[in-house]
């Protein structure tokens, strides 16, 4: 905790003192923080009376009342929350790419299954087929013969 006459420094470097300053507002603003977070925490509540007091006593009021939720969010956040909600977005976004990249890929194989199922109701030979998927899907002559393994009724 600072002690008073640091505090009282630190006031004089960084306004001169007048009421409407905006430093000076802001400086009230931190007093008024530390000395609320000090009795009641550093809870929602403690934040809305906070800016309760703050707009009593015309502290940043115009720019508190335009922007309450964002306010108590920034001064609520602690860095362990910040980054666990970095982490989840990571996670939250690799998630959705890994679903759409297995969607895709489950989509392709229907897709190379039905062709060679279609084919081979049409009578086409597997020779013929291997032929129509390798030039349908780009794939190479392993990969036909792998997909013609696993797919062909026999």
């Amino acid at each position: 905790m600072k002690k008073p006459a640091l505090r009282l420094l630190q006031k004089k470097v960084l306004y001169n003192g007048k009421k409407g300053d905006i430093l000076y507002q802001y400086v009230m603003f931190t007093q008024i923080c530390d000395d609320i977070f000090h009795k009641y925490g550093r809870t929602r509540e403690a934040m809305i009376k906070i800016l309760q007091i703050c707009q009593d006593r015309d502290v940043l009021k115009k720019y508190l009342l335009s922007r309450e939720g964002e306010v108590i969010d920034m001064v609520l956040y602690n860095a362990e929350e910040i980054m666990e909600k970095y982490v989840n977005d990571r996670v939250e976004t690799a998630v959705k790419h890994a679903v759409k990249h297995a969607v895709k890929h489950a989509e392709r194989e229907a897709s190379i299954r039905t062709k060679i199922e279609t084919c081979q109701e049409f009578g086409l030979s597997r020779k013929d087929t291997a032929l129509k998927i390798k030039k349908a899907f780009q794939l190479s002559d392993s990969a036909a013969r792998k997909k013609m393994g696993k797919y062909w009724i026999k």
